[in-house]
């Protein structure tokens, strides 16, 4: 869901997990948004989420997945949780703020890539697909969805222009842009921006 911000994403996830009702959830996100998506939970469905603190998981007592339970956590700490988490046999896991795992040798992108593989749905949530304009950045996610979609290597020589040096591969830049957005659209992508759905927003608040 590569939604612009201030367009909904959390609120489009959060009513797709009550809506489908899969449960229990698991909700990874950067530490400073966790508890605002336990006030969206709370707000729009008047349910307690469960947010997951700190790297010591036997700290926290008994964790059971039984009922329609949400765990939040943010990404510093999911290696360390995970295998709780993979325990809790999850319905769904959703990556809030997916560009966090565009590196994928980092101790978090491989702990969500075996989380999400683990899961019978998985949503990634990101405002900013490509921070820098690199496409190369856009195939890690696609990674997470067990490497099904496209190869890395076929991913990079359509759509990036890039060399080898003695330090590994640089990109240059992008190419095929308008078939790289049909490729995702087509695939896996919901993309629109705030122009677009203005009209239907609500009035700012200051």
């Amino acid at each position: 869901m590569a939604l612009d911000m201030g367009t909904g994403k959390s609120i489009c996830a959060i009513t797709y997990l009550i809506e489908t009702k899969s449960f229990p959830a698991i909700i990874i996100c950067p530490a400073s948004l966790k508890y605002n998506w336990a006030q969206e939970f709370y707000k729009h469905y008047d349910k307690t989420a469960v947010i997951l603190e700190g790297r010591d998981p036997q700290k926290t007592g008994t964790i059971t997945r039984s009922g329609d339970k949400v765990f939040i956590l943010n990404y510093d700490i999911v290696p360390y949780w995970l295998p709780v988490l993979k325990a809790m046999k999850p319905e769904i896991v959703v990556l809030d703020e997916g560009h966090y795992t565009k590196n994928r040798s980092t101790k978090r992108t491989k702990a969500c890539a075996e989380l999400a593989y683990q899961a019978n749905k998985f949503l990634v949530l990101t405002g900013t697909p490509m921070t820098k304009g690199d496409p190369s950045e856009l195939w890690t996610c696609l990674m997470l969805f067990q490497g099904k979609i496209v190869s890395q290597y076929a991913f990079m020589n359509r759509y990036c222009r890039w060399h080898k040096t003695k330090y590994g591969v640089k990109v240059t830049g992008p190419k095929n842009l308008p078939e790289l957005n049909a490729f995702l659209t087509n695939r896996c992508m919901i993309r629109y921006t705030i122009d677009e759905v203005l009209p239907d927003l609500p009035p700012f608040i200051r």
